[in-house]
C-alpha cells in the first residue's frame, strides 16, 4: 500500500502525535484540565497572510518536538498514525535536550 503524503495549507502544521515520557518533561494544562498535546513537525506550510497585509512564517522546522494547545485543532489517520493539522499560532514551544 502506497504512503500518502500532506502538505498543509498556508498557515498551518502537520504533527505526528507522541507521547512524551520523561520525568523532567512537565506538560502544562489548560483552564479545563486538558493536557497539552506533543508532536513532531512532519510538514509545515507556506507562510500565511496576516491581516496587516505582511507574511508571518512557522518557527519551526521539520523534525522538532513541539507542544500545542489541546484545543483548536483538526485530527486524522495518515498512514494509520494520528497526526493534528494545527495553526501556527497554536505552537506554544519547542522541545530540546540540554
Amino acid at each position: 500500500m502506497e504512503k500518502i503524503s500532506l502538505i498543509p495549507a498556508p498557515g498551518f502544521i502537520l504533527l505526528k502525535i507522541v507521547e512524551t515520557q520523561s520525568d523532567t518533561l512537565l506538560v502544562a494544562m489548560d483552564t479545563d484540565k486538558t493536557p497539552a498535546s506533543t508532536g513532531v513537525v512532519i510538514a509545515v506550510g507556506a507562510p500565511a497572510l496576516h491581516e496587516s497585509g505582511g507574511y508571518y512564517e512557522a518557527k519551526v522546522n521539520m523534525g522538532d518536538l513541539v507542544v500545542l494547545k489541546p484545543y483548536g485543532v483538526d485530527s486524522i489517520y495518515l498512514n494509520n498514525d494520528e497526526h493534528r493539522i494545527v495553526p501556527f499560532s497554536n505552537i506554544r514551544g519547542i522541545l530540546k535536550n540540554e
